[in-house]
């Protein structure tokens, strides 16, 4: 039996990783002597998908453990996802194996005070609440293909969620604004005006805008909108398309930086951090400072739906934010501002 895996817990059995630059491949363990390995190629995903045909799944296992029901769940659930959902149930199911693989636990040693065992060990409450719902759905794909007929351990395991209630105000939003680069500036101006995820956002292309319409499909959803080219959204594109045209090479993405690159969400994040901290080192009082260094680039995405729905009411927010049903957007913005009532007249005289 080989070493126990200490690292790249989220790897099915018998997958090895190597780097290679500034990428890294996956092979698989073939055994032997000289070891022989078969490649996998670099993509975490198409691994998944290689690794569930090239093994041999002869039968589950008479006493499976978490481990198995993870790499199923990991080979045959996973890939099928949004690639952010992809990357983030990965990590998940790394988290997960740290504590319930040492040691291998089986499925019927799953119990729900381990469930909540767990959530105490991880220390991270919002974090371990995403975790126990993987855990939860891959314990049902288990019980719909047959590796278990135990009940599900996260029933009734109350976590804890996270629910930004923040609004960024029109004053932090200028403030913030004034401070940023170009491209900053054109980034925030096309979140707010579309109402869109930042990776959504951050993806957008010049392909997307025909006959004065923007086709965008949400990364994460695959929901598909169509935005009219107009007001602060055609005001963006005009001076995006203006910069651009002065360089001498430039990337198709609508989003680039001052050399014309594509402009990442790694490279937004420290363009709005660096605004962001000179525009609270400027703020006239201490509430004002504390309100712009709370304000996070997706809070755009809240606070186009809000206004929205201040202005035009909750159906154009929907429409907006492409959510699938208005209780969506009900949770999505309830106490985002506040809503806006008028006070009472009065009493009557006389």
């Amino acid at each position: 039996m080989g070493r126990k895996r200490t690292v790249n817990l989220n790897l099915p059995d018998g997958v090895r990783l190597r780097p290679r630059g500034t990428k890294v491949f996956y092979y698989l363990d073939l055994g032997g002597k000289p070891r022989k390995e078969l490649p996998l190629g670099s993509d975490y995903s198409l691994m998944l998908v290689k690794w569930a045909k090239l093994r041999q799944p002869a039968e589950t296992p008479a006493a499976p453990t978490l481990k198995y029901l993870l790499d199923e769940y990991a080979a045959r659930v996973v890939p099928t996802k949004a690639p952010r959902t992809q990357l983030d149930n990965r990590k998940e199911i790394a988290n997960l194996l740290r504590f319930f693989n040492d040691p291998p636990a089986p499925l019927d040693a799953i119990t729900p005070v381990r469930v909540r065992q767990y959530m105490t060990w991880r220390a991270a409450p919002v974090r371990a609440t995403r975790e126990k719902a993987l855990l939860s759905h891959a314990w049902n794909f288990g019980r719909e293909n047959g590796i278990t007929s135990l009940p599900n351990p996260c029933a009734g395991i109350k976590g804890k969620t996270s629910k930004r209630d923040y609004y960024p105000e029109d004053d932090v939003y200028k403030l913030v604004h004034a401070e940023g680069s170009a491209p900053l500036k054109e980034a925030m101006d096309l979140a707010y005006a579309l109402g869109q995820r930042p990776a959504d956002v951050v993806g957008l292309s010049e392909a997307i805008i025909r006959d004065g319409v923007a086709h965008l499909q949400q990364g994460k959803t695959g929901n598909k909108i169509r935005i009219v080219v107009e007001s602060l959204f055609a005001d963006a594109v005009q001076r995006i398309r203006e910069r651009k045209a002065a360089m001498r090479v430039t990337s198709l993405n609508l989003l680039v930086t001052e050399r014309g690159e594509p402009l990442t969400q790694t490279n937004l994040r420290r363009l709005f951090d660096k605004a962001r901290t000179a525009a609270a080192a400027k703020a006239s009082t201490e509430e004002l400072r504390a309100r712009i260094l709370a304000f996070q680039y997706r809070d755009l995405r809240a606070k186009a739906g809000t206004d929205r729905d201040e202005k035009e009411g909750r159906e154009k927010a929907r429409e907006l934010l492409a959510h699938a049903s208005d209780r969506m957007t009900d949770t999505y913005i309830r106490n985002r501002k506040g809503k806006l009532v008028r006070p009472s007249q009065g009493p009557k005289s006389g």
